[in-house]
């Protein structure tokens, strides 16, 4: 009996539960929306996308090695090798599609990093939010240079900017400007150059660990009076 088919199916059995298990963590813990809240995660698209890579290629070559089994021991390590080429490839796919999400409230920004975890950053310690054109990000950076980013491809992120402009500076916003294009929303106009220069200020001061006559100094500026009316 040739084997090569029962060690292509038991490839395809170990890889499903794996796959399955990625999804699983990816999803758990994944927070909802609500009225005040907005929750930014891949596109339904992207994680389809991740799905057919997971499953469907991994249960083609599964097919095709039953159909038509290799005729040697080099076409079973070849067939092998494209088993762990593509669940190297859509695995790290399905974890980005599935785990990755960035909740906006009225409190801050719980971000969820599929590859650097979870973590909460209040509206007050957002230093700034900026577009990077190389890799087409918008990137969050705290006051203590932590940064997390959102890829443009993810929908709805003209809902985002628009709640980063109800709570953050013009000044903040300024190196997102490129990225308003791309998501086809208009750049807020500020007030005069001078003003918004004398109202704005770095928030290093704004850490939690600086304090003044013993109590947290709040160096952060959280209104939006830098904006044109």
């Amino acid at each position: 009996m040739d084997m090569a088919p029962v060690v292509a199916l038991g490839t395809l059995a170990a890889l499903c539960p794996v796959f399955g298990l990625l999804i699983w963590l990816g999803r758990r813990g994944m927070p909802a929306g609500a009225p005040d809240v907005l929750v930014f995660q891949h596109s339904a698209w992207l994680r389809l996308f991740a799905l057919c890579s997971a499953f469907g290629i991994p249960a083609g070559i599964a097919v095709l090695a039953f159909f038509h089994p290799p005729r040697n021991e080099s076409d079973t390590w070849a067939m092998l090798f494209c088993f762990a080429l593509f669940a190297g490839l859509s695995g790290p796919l399905l974890w980005e599609a599935y785990a990755f999400a960035l909740v906006v409230s009225e409190d801050g920004l719980l971000c969820r990093s599929p590859w650097r975890g979870q973590w909460f950053i209040p509206w007050r310690e957002v230093e700034e939010v900026y577009y990077a054109k190389q890799n087409s990000y918008f990137i969050i950076r705290n006051t203590r240079a932590r940064k997390f980013r959102v890829p443009t491809m993810v929908p709805g992120l003209a809902r985002f900017l628009e709640r980063c402009e109800r709570h953050l500076p013009w000044a903040a916003l300024r190196n997102a400007r490129p990225g308003y294009a791309q998501v086809k929303r208009p750049f807020p106009l500020p007030v005069g150059d001078e003003e918004v220069r004398s109202k704005w200020r770095p928030r290093d001061d704004a850490r939690p660990d600086r304090r003044q006559g013993g109590r947290e100094e709040d160096g952060y500026r959280g209104g939006r009076d830098d904006y044109a009316p």
